[in-house]
Formats: structure tokens, sequence, C-alpha cells
């Protein structure tokens, strides 16, 4: 078993606006902070920071940030970005506001969320070797404001609500209702 630190036990006062470290598990809650920075899973509630950058799963949850970057799965519910996102991994967004957008994975799901800048779907690091298409999946109302860019060959499925003011290059759409 791996090492756990309970942010949420901590007053706010204590570490606010302070950079949080964390070498394994971590579920942090309720806080504001300058950065955090997560070699190992992460789960945070309610939070607001500067940057957040994740070695390892994270899901986060009612989370404002300036730039995220994982390197990872990525889950986030109630997220607001207002700089980059990058991740390399698996990324699923659900009620999000997001800017720019770099992703590293064969699939991604958006839902009812709003990109104010372009999306770059990039051929998976461990798939270098194989040639595999990404495919962003956008369902519900998500709106994207920007271009949706493929490095190789992919699929951007759409619901019915979904709104693309920009281009889709190296991409096929798919609607599926």
């Amino acid at each position: 078993m791996g090492l756990c630190a309970q942010i949420s036990l901590l007053s706010a006062s204590t570490i606010a606006k302070t950079s949080v470290k964390i070498n394994g598990f971590a579920n942090i809650s309720d806080k504001n902070v300058h950065n955090i920075s997560s070699n190992g899973s992460v789960k945070c509630v309610n939070v607001n920071c500067d940057g957040f950058e994740c070695n390892g799963s994270a899901d986060v949850r009612e989370m404002t940030c300036n730039s995220i970057k994982v390197n990872g799965e990525f889950a986030g519910t109630n997220l607001t970005v207002l700089g980059p996102t990058r991740v390399n991994g698996s990324m699923n967004v659900k009620n999000g506001k997001l800017q720019d957008i770099t992703i590293s994975t064969k699939e991604s799901i958006l839902i009812d969320t709003e990109v104010n800048a372009n999306i770059n779907m990039r051929q998976s690091m461990r798939n270098k070797q194989e040639v595999e298409k990404s495919v962003l999946k956008l369902k519900g109302n998500t709106v994207v404001n920007g271009d949706i860019i493929f490095e190789v060959d992919g699929e951007v499925h759409l619901d019915s609500g979904v709104q693309i003011t920009g281009k889709v290059e190296r991409g096929t759409l798919v609607y599926d209702g």
C-alpha cells in the first residue's frame, strides 16, 4: 500500500497559496494552493490552484486552475482551466471550460464542455511504432471555438448538440446522433 497524503485534513490557512508536492496517493479538498505537483494518483474536490501537474492518474471535481499537465489518465467534472491543458493519456471531462488542449492518447471524451482554443490530438507516446487512429468524442452540448488538429489521421465523434466553429485537420467527422 502506498503513502497517502490526506490534504483535506489541513486547515485552509496552513496551505493557502503554498505549493503542495506529493509522492504517492493524495486526496485534496476545499483548498486554495499555488501549485500541486504529484508523482502518484490525485483526487481533488473544490480546489483552486495556479498549476496542477500529475505523473499518475488524476480525478478532479469543482476545480479551477491556470494550467494542467497530466501524464496518465485524467478525469474532470465542473473543471475550469484558464490556460493550457496537456494530457499524455486518456482525458474525460464533463462540464468543463477549457482553453488550449493537447492530448496524446487513442481516445478522449468531452461532455457538455466549452473549449475556447484549439484541440491538438497527438499520437500516444506508447504507440509511436503503431499508427492508431486517435478518437475524440464530443458529447452533449460541447462547443469547440477553435480547430481540432490531429497529428495522425483521426476521428471526431459528434452528438447532435455539439458545435465546432473551426476546422478539423486530418480528421473525419462521425455523427453519432
